[in-house]
Order: C-alpha cells, then sequence, then structure tokens
C-alpha cells in the first residue's frame, strides 16, 4: 500500500503535500498583511514614557484612520470584518522586510475633470496627459525639503509648458511690517532665466514608521492633555511666575522711568527681530488686498514654511474679513466688557468699601478732595525717561494680546475639525441640495448648532467630572464640536457658494449673523485653549457623531405656521401677510445686544395641538431662549425652531402677542402649556432640571418685579427712578443686593394701612411704611430688595452730598430679620425731600392742607396729667419749636373724629433754625369721644391732650444732630404709647397761636378765653326750698363754637368737687349780669349742665376725669344756677358778646 500511495501521489499528488499547499495560501495571506502593515488596521498605542519630540503624543483611543474612510458615513462593510479576522490572524516570520506602503510624497496630479456632466471626452484627458512632460524618475524622499523641491519642480515644469496665458506663482508670504529688504532686492525680474531644481537626498524610511508626509504626516507638537504631574506643575509655577511679573511690572510702571514703548529711550540696542510665524487667516477677502505684493518683504519669505504649519492653514473663506478684533472683547471679560455699549444708565456712584461707613464716605466727598496719594514711595522722574505708560496702554495691549490669542485657538479649532465639512454636504444634500436652501435658513440653522454645541460643552465643563476622558464625556464633546463646527461651516463654508451674486453674505442679517457668530466662536476658542478643550489635533471618529445638518420638522398649512409665528387674524390675512416675525439673532439670540439680555437656553420638544385634545403627532424641535429687554423689565421666553416655522414670544404687553396669562406651568409633566388664539395649543416639553430652571427664573423675576406693585393692604405713594443705590447689610454674608453702588433702580414708597369695621363704618388706620427697591431694565443682574419702616421705630436718616454735590439720603432699616443701611442718591433736591417727608408723614399731599402752622416754646409727652415737668426723657432731650396740623383739603368743615387725614406735626429744628433734627407726626384717627383737652389755670399758655393707646405715631431723627441715646430713647418712647394712654402738653408763645392750634385740633373757634375769680354752683336740697352753693376758685373759663354748637368750658384748680366741667349753650337759657362788691358777675339762670366727675367711694382719681370732649359732652343732668364772678367788668363783658343769647342788665345787650 506505501508503494501504491507513493505512486498516486506523484502521479496526483498526496494528501501531505495538500496540507503544506493550504499551509502555503494561508501564509501568503499573511505575507500580504505584513506587506501592507498598520495601514488597514485600527491600531492602539500606549504612550512610552518621555518619547523623543518627533514622536507624535496625541491621545490616540479614537483616532481616525483615514484608510478606511468611506464615502457615505456611518456604513460598515463586510470586506472590513473580514480584514479584521485576518487582522488577528498569528503573525509569522517576516519576510522582505526592506518593503514598506505608504502615501506618495509627491503633490498630486490634476489630469483633468471627469463625470456625467464633464465636456471634455475621456480619450482627450489621456492625450492631454500622454503629451505633457515625463514625471520625475527619482523618487522624492518624504521629507521637508522633498516637499520643497516637489514644489519647485511643479513650478519650474509650469514655467516651460507656459505659452501666453498667465498663470501666478506659488503663494508666498508676505512681509506686512517695516523690513530693510528693497523691493529690487526682494522681486527678482521675470526675465531671470530659471534652472531646473537639484533633487535632495533620499530618506530612508523604515516598513511601517511614520513619516512625515505632505498630507499625512502627524504633527510634532506636544499635546497639552498628555502631559505628566511635574509638567502641569512646571507649566503653573511658570504661569504664576509670569503673572507675578506682570503684576510687578504694571505696580512699577507708576515709579518706574522708563518708556517701554520707545525704543529710542531704551538703554538697550535695538534688534530686528523676524516677524511671528501666524497660521492664515480663514477669512480672506472676497477683494484683493489693497496693499501690493510688491511692497517690503519678510526675509522669511522665501523659505518654506514647515509641515505643521502648511496643515494648520484651515481653508480660505471667500468671505471678506470681519472687522477689527481690536473692537472685540476678551471672552473672560464679558462682565466688564459687554458687547453692547455702555449705557449712561449703568453709570454707578462712588465705589466705597463695604465696611465704610457710607455717612461718612458721602459727605466727606463734598468738601473733600480725593485722596489718590496712596502713600507710595516718591518718584523722582528722570526727564530724559519720559513719562511712564497709561492704564489705558497698558489694558489695550492686554486686549490685544488675548483677541490675538483667541484668533489663534479659533485656527486650530477649524485645522482640527474641517475633515468634518464634507460629511456635513452629504448630509445636507440627502434632504435637498445645498444650492436650493435659502439664507435664511442657513443663518438660523448656524445658530442652532453653534447654540446647541456651546450649551452641551459648557454643560460638560460645568459638571466637573471626576475622569474627563471617559468614553461617554468624551463622545459628548466629540459631538460638541462637531456642533459648533457645523455652524462654522454653514456660514463660512456653504453659504458663499449659494450666493453666486445674487446676494451679500456681509452686509444685512447675514453679515450681522456672521459677525456674531465668529466672534462667539472666537472666544468660545480662546477659552477652551486656555482650559485645554480643544479638539484633539488626530481627527476624531465622525462614524458615531451626529453629522446631520437639517432638523425634521412636520409639514403644516401655511395659516398654522403664521399662527406659530405669532401673526393673529383670519386665515386670509395670515397667508397674505409676511409670516416671518422676527430675526434670526432675535430668535436664537447668542448672547447680549444692544436691546436684549441674555439669560440661557433649553431644548425643548413643542407639541401643536387643539384645546382640550392631548394629540403628540406634530413635535416641533425649539429651542427656548430667555432674554430681557432693555426697556421693559419684565423677562420674555422666545420659542423657535430651526426652519422658522415656529417663532414666539412670551411677554407682558397685551397688544404684542402672547402674556403671561395665556402661560399655564405644569409641574408633573415638566410641561409649560400656551393657549393660541382660534382654539389651538402649545405644549412645551422639557427635562426635569430644564423646567425648574426656567420655572425659578420666571418666579424670581416676577416676585423682585412684584416689589414695585402695592399690595393687597397698600397704596402707592411715590414711585421714581434714582440716580444711584447703595446697599449695606448688616450680614456681611447677605447677597441680597450688589454690594456696590448701582445706577437707574427704580424706587417705589407704599404706605401700609390697617382696614377694620366699627360700629360707625370702615375704618383705616395707618401701619408704616415699605420702601421697595429694584435694579432698572438696563441693568443686566436682576436684584430687589424691600423693606418695612414700622412706627414701633423711629426712621432714621441723614442728609449727604455725593460726587458733584448730588442729593443723597441715607435710610437705616431694621425691620426684624434684616438690618442695615441704604443710599440713595436723587437727581435733585426737591426730590429727595419729599421722599423724605412722605417716609416721615408730614408731606402734604394734593387732597391736603395745612390748618394751622404755629410756632412752640415746648413740648412733652407723660403717661399721667400730673407728671408735667418729668415726662419721657426722648422729649427733653430736644428742643420742639414749630407744631402743624394737617387735615383734609375739600371737606367743608374738616373732621376732627374718625379723621384718617388728620395729623398733628411737631418739628425740632437745629440751633440755626433751618435744618429739621427731627419730626413727630401724632395721627389722630381717634373715635367719637376719644380725643380729650384740658387747658392750664396756673399756665394759661398750655394746652393738654389725652391719648388713648396708638400705634401710628412716626417719629424720624436725624444721625448726625441727635445724641446717640436718642435712638433706643424713641423706641421706648413709641413702646410706651402703645401700651397705654399718654398725655401730650404743647406750650405755646400767645393765645393766639394756642387757639389757633386747638382748633385745628378740635374743630371749635375759641370765642372767649379768660380767669376767672370764682364759679359757684347752687344746687337745690331735695323736697326743701334750700340751696347748697358749691364754689370753685381760680377758674379757666372758654366758649367755643363750632357751626351752630356754642360750648362753655371751665378748669378747675385743686376744686375737690372735680377738675373739670362743660356743657352746651343754647339760644333759649337766660344769662343775667351784675355788679356785687366791685366784682362782676354773669348768672346762668337754670342752667343744664353736668357735675364735675369725681372717682367713685374708695376709688382713685384717674387723668380722664381732669380731660373734657367736645365732640360727645357728658349728659347735662343737672339744673340750677351758675355764677361766673370776674375781677373787672371788662372780662365780663367780653363773654356776654359771645353767649348765644342776649344778657339781662348788660350794657352790651
Amino acid at each position: 500500500s506505501r508503494r501504491r500511495d507513493r505512486i498516486m501521489g506523484k502521479l496526483f499528488g498526496s494528501s501531505s503535500a495538500a496540507r503544506d499547499r493550504k499551509l502555503t495560501n494561508e501564509e501568503s495571506a499573511n505575507d500580504i498583511s505584513d506587506f501592507l502593515g498598520h495601514s488597514d488596521r485600527l491600531t492602539v498605542s500606549h504612550p512610552v514614557p518621555q518619547p523623543p519630540p518627533t514622536v507624535p503624543r496625541g491621545p490616540p483611543t479614537l483616532a481616525l484612520d483615514t484608510s478606511k474612510a468611506s464615502r457615505f458615513p456611518q456604513t460598515l462593510g463586510v470586506e472590513e470584518s473580514q480584514q479584521r479576522a485576518r487582522s488577528r490572524s498569528p503573525s509569522r516570520p517576516k519576510r522582505n522586510k526592506g518593503l514598506s506602503v505608504r502615501f506618495a510624497d509627491t503633490y498630486p496630479e490634476i489630469i483633468g475633470e471627469g463625470g456625467d456632466e464633464c465636456e471634455i471626452i475621456v480619450a482627450e484627458i489621456g492625450r492631454k496627459k500622454r503629451s505633457k512632460s515625463t514625471p520625475l524618475s527619482a523618487p522624492i524622499p518624504p521629507t521637508k525639503e522633498g516637499h520643497e523641491y516637489a514644489r519647485q519642480v511643479g513650478a519650474f515644469q509650469e514655467i516651460q509648458k507656459k505659452e501666453d496665458e498667465f498663470i501666478p506663482g506659488p503663494i508666498r508670504r508676505t512681509q506686512t511690517g517695516f523690513s530693510m529688504i528693497s523691493d529690487s532686492q526682494s522681486d527678482e525680474p521675470a526675465s531671470t532665466p530659471i534652472s531646473s531644481p537639484e533633487p535632495p537626498k533620499p530618506r530612508a524610511v523604515p516598513a511601517g514608521g511614520a513619516s512625515q508626509t505632505r498630507f499625512l504626516g502627524t504633527s510634532s507638537q506636544k499635546d497639552e492633555n498628555r502631559r505628566s504631574f511635574i509638567e502641569i506643575h512646571q507649566q503653573e509655577q511658570r504661569q504664576a511666575e509670569g503673572m507675578a511679573f506682570a503684576e510687578a511690572m504694571r505696580s512699577a510702571s507708576a515709579n518706574s522711568h522708563h518708556q517701554w514703548d520707545d525704543q529710542s529711550s531704551s538703554p538697550e540696542p535695538v534688534r530686528d527681530t523676524p516677524p511671528r510665524l501666524k497660521t492664515q487667516s480663514t477669512r480672506s477677502p472676497l477683494r484683493p488686498s489693497p496693499i501690493p505684493q510688491t511692497q517690503a518683504k519678510s526675509p522669511s519669505t522665501a523659505s518654506p514654511a514647515s509641515p505643521y504649519h502648511e496643515l494648520s492653514q484651515p481653508p480660505t473663506s471667500p468671505l471678506p474679513p470681519l472687522p477689527s478684533h481690536d473692537a472685540l472683547p476678551d471672552f473672560e471679560m464679558v462682565q466688564t466688557m459687554p458687547q453692547r455699549p455702555v449705557s449712561p444708565d449703568e453709570v454707578r456712584v462712588k465705589t466705597t468699601h463695604i465696611n465704610d461707613s457710607p455717612t461718612s464716605t458721602y459727605s466727606n466727598s463734598v468738601h473733600s478732595t480725593p485722596d489718590v496719594s496712596h502713600k507710595a514711595t516718591p518718584i523722582t522722574r528722570n526727564p530724559s525717561r519720559g513719562l511712564p505708560p497709561s492704564p489705558e496702554k497698558t489694558t489695550r495691549k492686554l486686549q490685544e494680546a488675548v483677541v490675538s490669542a483667541d484668533v489663534d485657538a479659533l485656527e486650530l479649532f477649524i485645522v482640527r475639525t474641517k475633515h468634518l465639512y464634507e460629511l456635513f454636504r452629504l448630509h445636507a444634500e440627502q434632504k435637498k441640495p445645498l444650492g436650493t436652501s435659502r439664507p435664511e435658513d442657513m443663518c438660523r440653522a448656524a445658530l442652532w448648532w453653534f447654540l446647541k454645541g456651546r450649551t452641551a460643552l459648557e454643560t460638560i465643563i460645568r459638571s466637573r467630572p471626576a475622569n474627563p476622558d471617559e468614553p461617554r464625556l468624551l463622545m459628548a464633546r466629540y459631538q460638541a464640536y462637531t456642533d459648533l463646527a457645523k455652524g462654522y461651516w454653514l456660514l463660512e463654508q456653504a453659504l458663499p457658494e449659494i450666493a453666486e451674486g445674487k446676494y451679500s453674505p456681509v452686509d444685512g442679517e447675514l453679515g450681522e449673523v456672521r459677525h456674531v457668530l465668529i466672534s462667539n466662536l472666537r472666544k468660545l476658542s480662546g477659552s477652551m485653549k486656555r482650559n485645554g478643550f480643544l479638539p484633539p489635533e488626530e481627527p476624531f471618529l465622525p462614524q458615531t457623531m451626529d453629522k446631520s445638518i437639517w432638523v425634521e420638522y412636520p409639514a403644516v398649512s401655511q395659516d398654522i405656521v403664521a399662527l406659530l409665528n405669532g401673526v393673529w387674524g383670519s386665515v386670509v390675512t395670515a397667508v397674505s401677510q409676511p409670516i416671518r416675525s422676527m430675526e434670526a439673532l432675535e430668535a436664537l439670540p447668542i448672547g447680549d445686544t444692544t436691546k436684549y439680555f441674555n439669560f440661557g437656553r433649553v431644548m425643548t420638544n413643542v407639541y401643536f395641538m387643539e384645546q382640550g385634545i392631548d394629540s403628540r403627532q406634530a413635535c416641533f424641535p425649539c429651542m427656548l431662549s430667555v432674554v430681557r429687554s432693555q426697556n421693559d423689565p419684565n423677562l420674555n421666553f422666545v420659542i423657535a425652531s430651526q426652519n422658522g416655522s415656529v417663532s414666539l414670544r412670551i411677554q407682558a404687553d397685551k397688544n404684542a402677542g402672547l402674556t403671561w396669562q395665556d402661560v399655564r406651568w405644569k409641574p408633573d409633566p415638566h410641561e409649560i402649556h400656551i393657549k393660541l388664539p382660534r382654539g389651538f395649543m402649545l405644549a412645551v416639553e422639557c427635562s426635569q432640571q430644564d423646567y425648574r430652571m426656567l420655572w425659578s427664573m420666571y418666579d424670581f423675576s416676577a416676585k423682585v418685579q412684584s416689589y414695585l406693585y402695592p399690595r393687597k393692604d397698600e397704596i402707592m405713594k411715590h414711585s421714581t427712578v434714582l440716580r444711584g443705590f447703595h446697599y449695606f447689610d448688616a450680614n456681611p454674608q447677605g447677597r441680597t443686593f450688589p454690594k456696590e453702588p448701582v445706577g437707574q433702580c427704580s424706587i417705589g414708597l407704599f404706605e401700609k394701612l390697617l382696614k377694620e369695621n366699627s360700629p360707625t363704618g370702615p375704618r383705616t388706620f395707618h401701619r408704616g411704611f415699605r420702601l421697595a427697591v429694584v435694579t432698572g431694565p438696563r441693568i443686566r443682574t436682576l436684584s430687589g430688595v424691600t423693606h418695612l419702616f414700622p412706627p414701633q421705630l423711629p426712621v432714621q436718616f441723614a442728609m449727604l452730598r455725593g460726587e458733584q454735590r448730588t442729593p443723597v439720603l441715607q435710610l437705616e432699616f431694621n425691620d426684624g430679620k434684616d438690618k442695615g443701611r441704604m443710599v440713595l442718591t436723587f437727581n435733585d433736591d426737591q426730590e429727595r425731600e419729599m421722599v423724605l417727608k412722605m417716609i416721615t408723614g408730614t408731606f402734604v399731599n394734593q387732597d391736603e392742607e395745612v390748618i394751622a402752622e404755629v410756632p412752640l416754646e415746648g413740648m412733652n409727652m407723660s403717661e399721667t396729667v400730673s407728671d408735667t415737668k418729668g415726662g419721657l426723657p426722648a422729649i427733653q432731650r430736644l428742643p420742639w419749636q414749630r407744631a402743624r396740623i394737617i387735615n383734609d383739603k375739600y371737606s367743608e368743615v374738616p373732621p376732627t373724629v374718625l379723621a384718617e387725614k388728620l395729623r398733628v406735626e411737631i418739628e425740632s429744628l437745629d440751633k440755626n433754625g433751618v435744618g429739621v433734627v427731627s419730626t413727630i407726626t401724632d395721627r389722630v384717627n381717634v373715635a367719637p369721644g376719644e380725643l380729650k383737652l384740658r387747658l392750664g389755670t396756673k399756665d394759661i399758655l398750655t394746652l393738654q391732650v389725652l391719648r388713648q393707646a396708638q400705634v401710628d405715631m412716626t417719629v424720624s431723627i436725624l444721625e448726625t444732630l441727635v445724641p446717640r441715646e436718642s435712638h433706643r430713647e424713641f423706641h421706648g418712647l413709641q413702646n410706651t404709647i402703645q401700651r397705654g394712654p399718654t398725655v401730650r402738653t404743647y406750650r405755646f408763645p400767645s393765645f393766639r397761636d394756642l387757639h389757633a392750634f386747638q382748633a385745628g385740633l378740635t374743630g371749635y373757634t375759641v370765642l372767649f378765653d379768660g380767669i376767672a375769680a370764682s364759679l359757684n354752683i347752687s344746687r337745690r336740697r331735695m323736697v326743701v326750698p334750700i340751696h347748697k352753693k358749691w364754689e370753685a376758685g381760680t377758674t379757666r373759663v372758654q366758649v367755643v363754637q363750632q357751626e351752630k354748637t356754642v360750648q362753655l368750658l371751665a378748669f378747675f384748680e385743686d376744686w375737690h368737687h372735680g377738675q373739670c366741667m362743660g356743657f352746651i349753650l343754647k339760644g333759649t337759657d337766660v344769662f343775667e349780669s351784675f355788679n356785687r362788691n366791685g366784682k362782676a358777675g354773669l348768672k346762668l339762670a337754670d342752667a343744664k349742665f353736668p357735675l364735675p366727675k369725681t372717682p367713685h367711694e374708695g376709688g382713685d382719681k384717674t387723668d380722664d376725669m381732669a380731660f373734657l370732649c367736645l365732640d360727645m359732652p357728658d349728659f347735662a343732668g343737672e339744673h340750677d344756677d351758675i355764677t361766673i364772678i370776674f375781677e373787672d367788668s371788662f372780662e365780663r363783658d367780653r363773654l356776654c358778646s359771645v353767649l348765644p343769647a342776649p344778657v339781662k342788665g348788660s350794657r352790651l345787650s
């Protein structure tokens, strides 16, 4: 059998030979795999410690294998899996180690244009190719010199075959600064014969090694994300040293004698430094530059650029350049350098330290000059050095440096994301051809993707992940980079292609959108570079990214689109009117503008449905932006879609469209329901976090703005706009209001009222004031404070002067939980005085008038009528010189009972008699029978008023001219007044002033006021006709009248039968005059009167027994004769002249 096998093996081949042949086939496959190297595999390499500088150190975890790139994204072929299976086969010993596969290092040769629409025949293209000069025979090594040699050879061949047409030379760098090279040296004549360049020496590249080719060379730049801890520490140390050096230079500039900007004054020699190599801007102009290239050029123009610089040049945009970067703010300086122009309404008053006293701060600014010498080292100037650089110049240079860094960061961002542009084009044309797109749609799409990318990137950075390189976060960052690249590609690449001279992409709305987006992208790129968040140097995988350009929306009719754009009315009107209701930057705002403040945005799904029918079929992906107009204090919600089918604004004006009354908040499904006309409704669906953010912003804005509106128990007294406002909180951790001065704040003053129902009808009582201050609409940060000034506490104020002698009012507040000071700067003195008088209750309104204004010799308050010399210490500390009574203006007889406007104002003036030191506003809103008075019998110019417990008295004191104990003493005074009855004692300089004050307080005019020697009452005994005489000594007698009512008031001194009595005199009473023992008398025959009040058996005297009530006199239960005796007949005759009936026996009768 073995012989037969050998014979059959020789004839047909044995099985072992077949197995060897099978191994040979597998071996050949491995040979092919080894020959191709790593070009068809996605390899993951790990960094080795301290690689050489030429080795790329970028993150290779998501490297892009360009050899496997497919024309159509997100597709995987069957061959790829087979190739990966082959690559995992066991490796065999390599053969032919000298062979390697790599891309060609020569420039690609363009032989013609092809395609279905090409007009040139393919055979003609081949004929032209064969007629060209033969290519170089020697291979070009993949080195820097090889690249330059290939470029020179291409230029040499082009010049050799040139006939009559003009072919421009290769692109060269142009010297933009001053150069010492003349034009004759830099520009060689065209007639100079050009010799063929000499090829460089080849370079040996090992198989599978990385070669820096023209198009696939890896950058040798160090990756900032792959640094060691030592390198990071060294970088932070160098940065801290640089900042310290810069700070030292800035602080030393005031003491230095060097003019650093002037090279002629510098002792160091001037050296000519070559210009810094800078990547080419992506915004090259459509028109040629006005500066000819024949001007001075840099010596580096003739030298070739490095491969990295050639690689980092982004595709040139055909749009003209943006304005100069000098006026662009830094991304990190948005608060100090806003995009919008600085409004004069944001002018702040003088900034002071938080712990400084506002009184000393503002009062010292009136007469003292600002202290600008901060006790620095004396400066001895050298006249040969010149002046030091100004702070404005230093700041400008710093801004220029920051802007230049942002421009470089934008170039890096464009270079590292440009490999996605063709994928964007493919996805955009899957829905519709790019040429059929409208420019408005491209603008909105660019804004849409930019905002979406920036929001996603900010969310990732704000979350502060522990591992930023986590795959999930890394993919989210790459998606954000992709979205940002979409916005740039739409405006800088796609928009100029579809323009074709039909419209200008740099004028009007298109130019504005482009300028705003590129400016924000530049600042965002600078921020990403400073924080190490730029896209990786190696292209990231686009398969897992969302590369779509156009968002899918449901198809709706034209009238529905008009309805979703805020165009109300009938269907015919909606179709005929233009649908577009707002510009692109208004619908999708990027940041603050000159018209609006932008506070954020969220992604939402908007469902269009009929009211009462929950249908979720028509879904519109939208972006909800929170903005606020600089002319309106209310918050606005702007809902906009990418294609413009939805553009709605929710605001406060009913005439402008949707208002907040049409909005219903649904916390359970996290939705916002918006009621539309014609029975439709929108359901705005968002995440739980976004819903809470939107609700908190709306609720906070509504709450703060409600400070400026009266509440249920309040009425508006005054509202205005302050010139400046400074808030000093006693709590250093308080963040209710900015600690620095703020200008153009709105102020509202409200009077708190207490309304009660009583047997006499509804009554209203004063319960203090509430002062509210809210930042104006031109201030971006919304803040507001509101504080109460209750009657229980004295109002502490100070009249100050600010800068340029502006009137300033300082108020202290202490409403229990909050304590501090407010400094209000007004436009004029009249407004400041009016606000202060309103808070203190001394302002006379339009429906009020001053009934009486009289001087005072003194005023006192005590708890009892007998305590005339003691009294409360707070009143005795200050002199009180003036009294005013304010009451209703339009009443024929000003009411004194149930009078809500009647109040007594007592003022204490300073020594000069001009300024008001303190005021007491005593509101006399009393019920019938509560107001009682008494006239003095010894001190006849004294009037005493008994008041029941009250809580509506307002006391104000000037801090600068009253003792420190006054605040505590007045606080005790007001507590005493609230606890029980008190007596006010007023002393006037004359009877005229006393009678005027009494008439204004009681409503009764004084007809007679005199002192009688005695007053006798004859009381009949029961049954027997015997009279018992009650004789009182010195008696104060007054006759007062209100309309037709005449009363006689008698006040006794130390009479055991009583202290006072009063009764009404009528025209039917009988009056008789007589003379007896040289004295004149008046008899009131059978007078009807009440007896003086006396304490009950075993009781004590009360203050109520010594006072009389004029509006409700006691019941007249006695019918006896009353005799009044005067020292002379003159006083008796004056009394007889004012009685309501004739007097028997009187000469006047």
